[in-house]
């Protein structure tokens, strides 16, 4: 009788506790996370305050912004003079090249965005559009005349001793901060002292209070009566500290053009500030 009584209340107690454990268990499914946890902590953003990206970092054109309503006004227009030759032995083939000359007519500073130029002999025309190197930080100044040249594909449409025109036109952009560039070229002296090509001689100011250490410059030729002969443009390695000027010298072999230095009466540069 003890034994069963004994046995009747270890049951009971296994009961019990099993009671206990299972309590245990559903109370543990049921219970809210604990207020210190880190994701109760941080609640995501609501409507009223969603996270906001600075326009800087957010890559998306705000308003006023973005190609449509940044683009500058641009206005085509046709070049004053353009000129075509034709060379009998660049790098073993014949090479066509064109160069133009052209005024900014609006009343701001503007850049060139494209050039067009047409060369024909009368039967055969080629076109070619194309971008001067550095046209964004060549300003030319309202009424100012600037200078563009380009080799052209297609030299084999012509006969080399076809005589050949050429045209062009030059969309340009305003850009009403552009200024004109610190450095100047004077001093300029073109001489034939090689066959085949000219030698120029010159010297660049820098007018900035900043050293200059790379300079590109342009250079324009012109004959007596004022048509453009070539234009060439280089770039030159040189240290130029704030107020001073470097002399320079370059052989224009890029422009082959005959007797250049015989033909030309003016010479005209300009340099721009690359470094």
């Amino acid at each position: 009788m003890k034994l069963s009584k004994a046995l009747s209340s270890l049951l009971a107690l296994l009961f019990a506790f099993g009671l206990l454990f299972a309590g245990c268990g559903e109370r543990a499914e049921e219970a809210p996370p604990s207020p210190s946890s880190t994701a109760a902590a941080s609640p995501s953003p609501t409507p009223e305050t969603p996270p906001q990206e600075t326009p800087a970092n957010s890559g998306e054109p705000t308003a006023g912004e973005g190609p449509e309503a940044s683009a500058a006004p641009s206005a085509e227009q046709a070049a004053e003079s353009a000129v075509a030759w034709m060379f009998g032995d660049i790098g073993g083939s014949p090479a066509l090249y064109a160069a133009a000359s052209f005024v900014n007519p609006l009343s701001t500073a503007a850049v060139v965005e494209s050039v067009t130029i047409e060369i024909t002999d009368g039967n055969t025309t080629v076109s070619e559009t194309f971008v001067p190197p550095m046209a964004g930080l060549d300003a030319i100044l309202p009424g100012a005349r600037s200078t563009a040249a380009v080799w052209v594909s297609g030299s084999d449409a012509f006969d080399r001793a076809a005589a050949l025109t050429a045209s062009a036109k030059v969309v340009l952009r305003e850009s009403p901060g552009a200024e004109a560039s610190e450095l100047s070229v004077g001093d300029l002296l073109l001489v034939q002292n090689y066959p085949g090509f000219a030698t120029l001689s010159g010297r660049i100011h820098n007018a900035s209070a900043e050293d200059c250490s790379l300079a590109m410059v342009y250079v324009s030729c012109y004959d007596a009566a004022g048509a453009l002969l070539g234009v060439t443009s280089f770039t030159k390695d040189l240290a130029i500290p704030a107020g001073e000027s470097r002399d320079f010298v370059v052989h224009l072999q890029d422009l082959p053009i005959p007797d250049l230095a015989e033909n030309t009466e003016t010479v005209v540069c300009r340099a721009l500030w690359l470094g």
